[in-house]
């Protein structure tokens, strides 16, 4: 096999789902509002609110892209890279966990900063990626 996969994540459908959700009952309070006379306006803004949420997260649900894939030819990050980056041109990793935002892994290109990509929300644990992305470039200090 000559380039073997070694992991893909995809993005998580029951946080995708809740969220859908979220949006759906918000619509239903913005139109309870209005019709209850508690505020057009308010009413209105919940609303469009709400909608904008379940759409948003609809969409992605029905995403069935992958988001991140691993093999032994490099890493493939979908709103980082366009195509698969070799281990050799990575140089350094980080993951950074921001309060209340997320899980990000840090790619250092020859040196460099590259690209930071969002792990958090994905069907595979954030430590699981960063831990198969620093087993397979040559130089790793890790975690911050």
């Amino acid at each position: 096999m000559k380039n073997a996969v070694q992991l893909i994540a995809y993005r998580n459908k029951k946080a995708e789902s809740m969220n859908t959700l979220i949006g759906l009952v918000a619509m239903c309070i913005g139109i309870f509002i209005i019709l209850r006379g508690g505020g057009i306006g308010t009413g209105i803004l919940v609303l469009i609110a709400g909608g904008v949420v379940a759409i948003f997260s609809f969409v992605t649900f029905l995403d069935r892209k992958p988001v991140v894939i691993i093999s032994d030819s490099g890493l493939w990050a979908r709103h980082a890279a366009s195509e698969v980056i070799p281990w050799e041109a990575i140089s350094e990793t980080r993951i950074k966990a921001i309060p209340r935002g997320g899980t990000f892994i840090e790619i250092y290109l020859n040196g460099k900063h590259g690209f930071d990509f969002e792990v958090s929300g994905l069907n595979q644990p954030a430590t699981l990626i960063y831990r198969s992305i620093c087993d397979r470039i040559p130089s790793n200090d890790g975690m911050e």
